[in-house]
């Protein structure tokens, strides 16, 4: 029993956690003359996906997505 128990314990597959790659993208909104562009909304769109993230530019224009699946985006901004 006890060489059962073991051979058991010794075969068993070992469970671990699958992890997806993630990316992230930052960013300042700026004018021509490299002035930021403050609350601009900025929307990634992963052109594979259809994935959409949103978020708002700080005062100093910055803007920050993390946790993103990796692939490709289109980046749009509206002022």
């Amino acid at each position: 029993m006890f060489s059962r128990l073991l051979f058991l314990l010794g075969t068993a597959v070992p469970l671990v956690a699958q992890v997806s790659p993630t990316a992230s993208l930052v960013g300042t909104v700026t004018d021509p003359t490299s002035a930021a562009v403050p609350s601009t909304t900025i929307t990634i769109v992963n052109t594979e996906t259809g994935l959409e993230r949103t978020t708002v530019a700080k005062v100093d224009g910055a803007y920050q997505f993390t946790q993103m699946p990796v692939g490709v985006y289109r980046v749009e901004a509206t002022a």
